[in-house]
């Protein structure tokens, strides 16, 4: 009962931050949402998304099976990650928007292929990434 109860309110506590920064976002707020990412993403990983950024794929990995990132922390962390995507991308940093779109990609995939599940949500997300990352590249 007290795992569930604590799952429950990190799921809430996401969907307010999630609710947050796209309230930010659409009042132009885009330095207050960058750092709501930031923040939030050090709270979840111990670095924040620019740090994230630098990382490879394979350090990555390693920093969300040392932190024992939940299937739903990563999954809020390529939200993040997404979204901090869609933020440089309307600023016009398309290199950076593209990588933090595949990196959002990386780790969906990762969750799939690990956890040999399948989720239509998952599977619509990295359909809109997709989509994100093939307009991207066409502008830049």
């Amino acid at each position: 009962m007290e795992q569930r109860d604590w799952y429950l309110k990190e799921v809430q506590k996401f969907a307010a931050i999630l609710a947050r920064l796209l309230g930010l976002k659409n009042e132009g707020r885009l330095g207050e949402a960058s750092s709501l990412i930031e923040d939030t993403c050090r709270n979840l990983t111990g670095l924040a998304a620019q740090q994230l950024a630098q990382l490879s794929d394979e350090a990555l990995l390693a920093l969300i099976t040392f932190n024992e990132l939940t299937k739903d922390q990563v999954e809020a962390l390529a939200e993040l990650l997404a979204q901090e995507g869609e933020l440089l991308k309307e600023s016009g940093n398309m290199p950076e928007s593209l990588h933090q779109f595949r990196r959002a990609v990386f780790l969906l995939n990762y969750l799939t292929q690990s956890r040999k599940e399948y989720s239509f949500e998952r599977e619509q997300r990295l359909n809109a990434l997709n989509r994100l990352i093939g307009e991207v590249q066409g502008v830049s």
